[in-house]
């Protein structure tokens, strides 16, 4: 990925054994520690063991069927999709059910990613690896650890840097008070 950003990420794709967790060449070319792309891989991995594709899957399609069939109806009085002068009309729905979907679509997103973020720091028992790694992100990536609430509820797929640290400071104190407890 090199040749095409600077930008450093990950992803976890595949269903069944076609499962594959990538790592950008840019996430590995000195710029995070080991603990952090530990964290990002672990990130990853939660992906896959909370079976988060095919949940955005069956997501995507409690979105896109009720949206085909308000297409579908929008334009039938032009001779619905099959006839090219609908077909305008149809994208212009489509674009609308987009932009009001959007905002729900992201908190489902950041519940997921949130998620991931999670499995991470149980994997790992690593928060300073997390907290550091989503501190260089705000800088590598540019990223505004806490951006206005109407770009984040429009745009961000992810929770913010401000939240995800803050997640990491809550499992610390959950891990230290367990920790505390035990004989």
């Amino acid at each position: 990925m090199h040749k095409e950003t600077t930008a450093a990420n990950a992803e976890a794709t595949g269903l069944g054994p076609s499962r594959r967790i990538i790592l950008w060449d840019t996430l590995l070319d000195g710029r995070f520690s080991r603990g952090e792309i530990r964290f990002v891989l672990a990130h990853e991995v939660g992906h896959l063991a909370r079976d988060h594709i095919v949940k955005g899957i069956a997501w995507y399609a409690l979105f896109a069927i009720p949206g085909a069939f308000l297409i579908a109806v929008g334009t039938r009085r032009r001779g619905g999709m099959a006839q090219p002068a609908a077909v305008p009309l149809g994208l212009f729905i489509l674009v609308a059910l987009q932009l009001v979907a959007s905002p729900l679509q992201n908190v489902i997103s950041r519940h997921i990613e949130a998620e991931a973020d999670w499995m991470a720091l149980q994997t790992t028992r690593d928060p300073e690896g997390g907290r550091a790694l989503f501190r260089h992100f705000s800088t590598v990536a540019l990223q505004q650890p806490d951006p206005p609430t109407w770009a984040y509820i429009l745009f961000d797929s992810h929770p913010t840097i401000a939240q995800r640290i803050a997640m990491i400071e809550a499992w610390e104190s959950r891990y230290a008070t367990s920790a505390a407890q035990s004989p």
